[in-house]
Order: C-alpha cells, then sequence, then structure tokens
C-alpha cells in the first residue's frame, strides 16, 4: 500500500498558505543586517524589520516539520522531510555567524555539497548524509538568503520524494525548485512596495499551494463518495 497524498499535501498546503500569507511583513525600509539568528530566513537590507520576518519563516518551518510528522504518524509512515527541515534550522545560527556576502562561488559549492549528501545517503552513510546536507543548506542559505526559507523546505521536500513514488509530489517538488531558481535569480533590487518585496515568496507559495490542493483531491473525492 503507498503512501496518501494528504500525507504530503496538508503539510504543502500549510507551506503555500504560509508562504502567500507573508506579504505584509515585507515592508519597505532600510534596516542594517548584522549577524542575527532571526534575520536569516527570508530577509534582505530593504526590509523595514528583517527580525520579524526571519523569525516567522523559522516558526512556519518548525509548524510545518511537526504537521508532517503528525501526518505521518497518522498513516504509520516514515518520513524524512522533518528530520531534513530540522538540519535546516540547524544551519541557520551558523549563517547567522557570517559577517561577510557570500562569495560567487557559494552557489556552486553548495549545490555540490548537497550533491555529495545524495551520494552519501545512496551509500548509507547517514553521519556523512547529515553532514553534507547541514552544510549544503548553511551555504545557499548564506548564498541566497531572501529564498533561504525556500531552500531549507525544498530540502526536506527533495528527501521525502525520494522514498515516495507519487508522481504528482515529484511534479510539485520540480515545479518548486524552478520557481525558487527564478525567485532567487529575479530578486528585486531597491526598495519598493510590499509586493514587490514579497514577490520572490509569491511564485514558490503559489506551487507549494497548487500542489497540496492536487493532492488533496482523491482524499475529497473518497469523501464525497462515503457521504453519497
Amino acid at each position: 500500500m503507498g503512501v496518501p497524498r494528504w500525507t504530503w499535501a496538508v503539510p504543502l498546503l500549510f507551506y503555500g498558505v504560509a508562504s502567500l500569507s507573508a506579504v505584509p511583513l515585507y515592508q519597505p525600509g532600510a534596516a542594517e543586517l548584522e549577524p542575527n539568528v532571526l534575520a536569516v530566513l527570508g530577509t534582505s537590507e530593504h526590509l523595514r524589520n528583517p527580525e520579524a520576518v526571519g523569525a516567522y519563516w523559522f516558526g512556519v518551518l518548525a509548524a510545518g516539520a511537526f504537521l508532517a510528522e503528525w501526518c505521518q504518524w497518522r498513516a504509520r509512515v516514515h518520513d524524512t522531510r522533518p528530520v531534513v527541515i530540522a538540519l535546516g534550522l540547524g544551519a541557520v545560527p551558523v549563517v547567522a555567524a557570517f559577517d561577510r556576502p557570500a562569495p560567487q562561488w557559494a552557489t556552486s559549492a553548495g549545490v555540490a555539497l548537497l550533491a555529495l549528501a545524495v551520494v552519501a545517503w545512496r551509500r548509507g552513510t547517514l553521519v556523512g548524509t547529515h553532514l553534507a546536507t547541514g552544510a549544503g543548506i548553511a551555504v545557499l542559505v548564506w548564498a541566497h538568503p531572501v529564498v533561504g526559507q525556500f531552500v531549507v523546505l525544498g530540502a526536506g521536500l527533495f528527501a521525502y520524494s525520494t522514498g515516495v513514488r507519487d508522481n504528482a509530489l515529484r511534479t510539485t517538488v520540480g515545479a518548486f525548485a524552478v520557481a525558487v531558481c527564478l525567485s532567487a535569480t529575479f530578486t528585486p533590487v531597491g526598495t519598493g512596495s510590499a509586493w514587490a518585496l514579497a514577490s520572490p515568496v509569491l511564485l514558490p507559495g503559489a506551487v507549494l499551494v497548487i500542489g497540496g490542493l492536487v493532492g488533496l483531491r482523491p482524499a475529497v473525492r473518497q469523501e464525497r463518495v462515503a457521504v453519497t
């Protein structure tokens, strides 16, 4: 018996709604970013209160990981996503300790570390997998803090999708990865409206909402059949 779709669709929908709900926090300003654990995820120097934005995303990722764990517990299946998200959140203090901008090679280094994590996972090296995953997430968040929350989430979703044979989930993860890359590439420069500063979260958030709704369709159909 396969993994019920609702077990991954509910967390995806939660993350998507939380992403779109973050727009009001992206008020323009000129805050000075200093090494701070709260000013890491989803932040930039153009925000009025980057600590509030960072704290919001930290809480969303943690709450979503607990929700995912609860869904898996209800379905009695094992899920590696909360573990990866926990590794990502654990890497946040490391990123906060960096007091200089990321070099140009940081993105390539982060991707290489995550690829190394996949190799270690396939070889069954658990410690190596966790170390490479945490390091890769930390470097990518350092390089792209505006979408840092999605780097953490994306790593968790990828880890989960490798063990679930569900084309809808894998399509959603692929679309999410593309959306995050586009958001990181076309990050708005300068101060503008809240919608402009929050634009990097809109496309990934929309993908998560759509993916969650698609995943919930079978459960909704079953409920309708049971009622009728």
